[in-house]
């Protein structure tokens, strides 16, 4: 049987203040970057991340992400939101 991981009430108080709090960019990558180590599967965090990497201008890290967000069980509404994503950061190119 597989583990299902559920992320812990620190957890959720950590994405919750990254999410929410605007005065911490570096922060929120730093955030992010450890929630979507402890859940690498988490479509959501692994969006998010992607996101907080394009705004700190690392779009090959951002652009492996949604990559890997594409090729994954992830619902249709995020795989929709990074190919959307990915065909910008093509256009940059």
């Amino acid at each position: 049987m597989k583990k299902i991981l559920v992320p812990s009430k620190k957890d959720k108080q950590y994405f919750s203040k990254a999410v929410s709090d605007d005065s911490l960019p570096f922060e929120k990558l730093s955030i992010f970057n450890n929630l979507h180590q402890e859940y690498p599967k988490s479509c959501v965090i692994s969006y998010d991340l992607a996101v907080y990497l394009i705004f700190n201008k690392e779009y090959s890290k951002a652009y492996n992400i949604l990559n890997d967000i594409l090729n994954s069980k992830c619902n249709s509404d995020i795989k929709d939101s990074s190919l959307y994503i990915l065909n910008k950061l093509n256009n940059l190119y």
